[in-house]
């Protein structure tokens, strides 16, 4: 929308080598990474659960949605946890691994670009903005998750 003078503040991170970043109207808190009970189930971007001020929630690694590889644990790794919606329009928690989530940055939304719209190969995108280094990837999580979680479903 040119002209549009709203501001999206966003989280950014890295999978790999690549920069991706999550509008914060997404997140209920970030956590530095924390142990996980492992789960039944065959689908590897299922980490486990956490548990989230006495919650268990599902952990999801994000780098293996997009970029088929493990999130690294390093000092930055963090977990996202999100308000996801459910089937029935509920929000419930769930925690994303990825690495070096460290910043948060303002970002006018008259400079973002929705990839999805015209590349249908990248659903999980919402919008793309370039800086000074580089393009950063903004991931929508219901586009991101909604294919890999219906698969889950049927797995777990």
């Amino acid at each position: 929308m040119l002209g549009s003078n709203i501001i999206m503040q966003l989280v950014t991170f890295n999978i790999g080598n690549n920069r991706y970043a999550i509008d914060t109207q997404w997140i209920m808190e970030v956590i530095p990474f924390i142990t996980t009970t492992k789960l039944a189930c065959p689908q590897k971007f299922i980490v486990g659960t956490a548990n989230y001020r006495g919650t268990p929630i599902p952990v999801i690694d994000l780098g293996i949605i997009l970029e088929d590889e493990p999130s690294r644990l390093r000092m930055s790794t963090r977990m996202l946890v999100i308000k996801y919606p459910n089937s029935n329009g509920e929000t419930l928690p769930l925690a994303l691994i990825v690495e070096r989530a460290t910043n948060i940055i303002s970002v006018n939304e008259e400079y973002a670009t929705d990839l999805a719209t015209t590349l249908d190969s990248v659903q999980f995108l919402g919008k793309t903005i370039h800086d000074d280094d580089g393009m950063l990837q903004i991931i929508d999580p219901t586009r991101a998750l909604k294919n890999s979680l219906s698969l889950a479903m049927d797995d777990c």
